[in-house]
């Protein structure tokens, strides 16, 4: 909806800041000046252990780097299996177990998407999904956790590109069959009601909707053995376009500073500079790291020294990875896709990211904090990502307008203000006759203040980011982006308000 034009206004305003200067491709590197030394201090001491909010952010490693090393990743598995190794945490995700109450059967009607077998030559397009750990433990009463990181990689084995595109886990979207709230909630909820389709099916189903593409393929990935993996190929190199920034590595006594230019990481090193929140970006610069270090990764394995090497530690590594991955996608899809991406060069990996850039507001929802996207920007990201590389060329062609507005289920206010006699109540009328729900629409008489404070001529307010009903209602009441005002109040009792003028008369 690219006519969908923001009016800036919000309770939260986005805080300006500078954006950071984007790192170039690891292959690549510009040459590093010497950083100049500095002045001996006194450096903290850090508490042992990983927070609990950082344990979900880097379990979408394990099947990135796997999908995303090539051959080398081929070369693992079948010299695993072929030695007679079994398989290893590679099968469908089990949710939350705890047997139900007599009589009790999930109630949240979710329609079960079949997937078609990937055959080797379609693009394929796979949700990696880490899990937020701060939802484990007696006290959520339940093993249903939020997820906490979310990463949509896509192939095209044609045009021999690929793609990876970074989703903030408080974007505020649509969740099917639980209406609007956090992306990150879409696995909990699924899993606390023990929905057939599970966490991956309902966050697979919220992500296709918030992008308009099918996807295909699932992987919820631990980060476990992210360290060690990183370890047995000796480190990675990354690039950090500015100095003295600070990594707090696990099983460490200190704090570690990076400077300007490559630098080299450890498995633990490389997981605190993922998860840092030391940068202005915050959660969005963190989000390009854990692209980085999984590109970092890559490079480190498809290096010509390394293939020997992983070779002979095939078995030991193979169980690392695989132990920690859970998904829907079979032993021989995976090595099918292992082969493909070795004929995918490293500058036609293409990377994207959810971020400040996409959003209509931050917002205080409850006691919670949002993100609300502007939709018609989430789109232009992934048609950027479809015409630099082909790798979404595949997008599903929308669907029908009104079916999309009905998804949104917006609630809409009709207020009278034209000079006309029941013009709110015949436009409800019309609306309904249209599609609209009857349940959903009020009407009342816009009051003196209104009448004086509103513009001439008839305006439509999208309260709470209902992108689709605003374009129906434009479409069928005959007016133009000129009509429409966007000002997010996320607690407003309307999604959608109709300020009708003079100017509105009912289409014969």
């Amino acid at each position: 909806m690219s006519s969908y034009l923001p009016t800036p206004k919000s309770k939260k305003p986005k805080p300006e800041k500078a954006a950071p200067t984007p790192p170039p491709p690891v292959s690549a590197p510009e040459p590093a000046p010497e950083p100049s030394p500095a002045p001996a201090a006194e450096k903290p001491v850090r508490r042992k252990g990983l927070p609990e909010w950082a344990k979900g952010m880097l379990m979408t490693l394990a099947v990135a780097v796997l999908v995303f090393s090539g051959a080398s990743a081929y070369a693992l598995m079948r010299n695993f299996f072929g030695s007679g190794g079994t398989s290893i945490g590679i099968g469908p995700l089990s949710g939350d177990n705890t047997p139900l109450p007599p009589g009790v059967t999930p109630t949240v009607p979710i329609p079960v998407t079949s997937y078609k077998p990937w055959n080797g030559v379609d693009r394929v397009t796979i949700l990696a999904l880490g899990l937020d750990a701060r939802d484990w433990g007696p006290e959520a009463n339940s093993t249903a956790t939020r997820s906490d990181s979310m990463i949509v990689l896509t192939m095209d084995p044609v045009m021999k590109t690929a793609s990876m595109l970074s989703i903030p886990r408080d974007l505020y979207v649509e969740i099917p069959g639980y209406g609007f709230d956090k992306i990150n909630k879409a696995y909990f909820y699924a899993e606390k009601d023990r929905l057939p389709i599970g966490g991956p099916g309902l966050a697979m189903q919220t992500v296709e909707n918030l992008l308009g593409v099918p996807i295909d393929y699932y992987a919820v990935v631990d980060f476990n053995s992210f360290t060690t993996v990183v370890d047995e190929i000796g480190g990675i190199d990354v690039y950090i376009p500015f100095d003295n920034m600070i990594i707090d590595p696990v099983g460490d006594e200190e704090v570690k500073e990076l400077h300007f230019g490559m630098n080299h990481l450890t498995g633990s090193e490389a997981l605190a500079f993922a998860r840092a929140r030391s940068t202005e970006g915050g959660d969005f610069d963190r989000a390009a790291r854990l692209q980085q270090v999984i590109l970092a990764i890559r490079d480190k394995i498809l290096s010509l020294n390394m293939v020997g090497t992983l070779l002979t530690k095939a078995p030991a590594l193979y169980t690392q990875i695989s132990s920690g991955i859970k998904t829907n996608l079979t032993l021989e899809q995976i090595l099918q896709l292992a082969m493909v991406v070795t004929d995918i060069q490293r500058q036609n990996i293409h990377q994207g990211v959810i971020d400040e850039s996409c959003l209509l507001a931050f917002e205080d929802f409850g006691e919670e904090s949002v993100l609300v996207p502007d939709l018609g920007k989430v789109r232009d990201l992934r048609n950027k990502l479809i015409t630099s590389g082909g790798v979404l060329g595949y997008a599903t062609p929308p669907a029908d307008l009104g079916e999309l507005a009905l998804r949104e289920n917006a609630r809409i206010e009709i207020v009278n203000a034209s000079g006309k006699d029941g013009m709110a109540g015949a436009t409800k009328e019309f609306l309904v006759r249209k599609g609209f729900t009857d349940a959903n629409i009020t009407t009342r008489t816009a009051t003196a203040d209104e009448i004086f404070t509103y513009p001439q001529y008839t305006l439509i307010t999208d309260y709470t980011g209902r992108p689709y009903t605003v374009g129906l209602l434009l479409e069928i009441m005959g007016y133009t982006a000129a009509n429409i005002k966007t000002s997010i109040w996320l607690d407003s009792p309307v999604d959608v308000q109709i300020f009708l003028k003079a100017d509105w008369e009912i289409p014969a």
